[in-house]
């Protein structure tokens, strides 16, 4: 399990830095959304990796610290990933991201900066497990920030 768990975190790793990354060729819209859908599934592993070794009796700070840093490298990386051309309506039954996100860039950057520093924050945390619980709660809540208003629900 804990292969799999490690294995999971380094992917999301290699996929926030390669949502930073330049390259000549763009990936398509939908190569960009299945980056997306890939690294939102990651960071839910995660939150799940961190949120079991936080509930532990005694957690590893070193895998607290390789999770939060992961997730703080994904938040960063996060905007990167909704370029134009990849919301609910371009590319439709292929994303949940609502066209608001463009409408409203400015808001949407500074709910992923905000959970960005969270996710920071969260890092700086591991050898305190009752404040890294505590801050694992912020980030959770800045994450959610945007799931109400820049996710498109299905059938609504």
């Amino acid at each position: 399990m804990r292969r799999i768990v490690v294995t999971s975190i380094i992917a999301l790793v290699c996929a926030a830095g390669a949502a930073g990354a330049q390259t000549s060729a763009s990936p398509s819209a939908a190569e960009t959304v299945a980056a997306r859908k890939a690294a939102f599934n990651l960071s839910a592993v995660a939150f799940s990796t961190m949120n079991a070794a936080a509930a532990s009796p005694t957690p590893d700070p070193r895998q607290l610290s390789f999770s939060a840093q992961a997730l703080a490298r994904w938040a960063h990386a996060l905007p990167g990933l909704f370029p134009a051309g990849t919301s609910a309506t371009d590319l439709p039954g292929e994303t949940t991201a609502s066209p608001a996100i463009w409408a409203n860039r400015a808001d949407f950057e500074a709910k992923a900066a905000a959970y960005a520093a969270a996710a920071d924050r969260l890092g700086e945390l591991t050898e305190d497990t009752e404040a890294f619980k505590a801050q694992l709660t912020v980030v959770s809540d800045t994450c959610k920030s945007c799931h109400q208003p820049y996710r498109v629900r299905p059938g609504h």
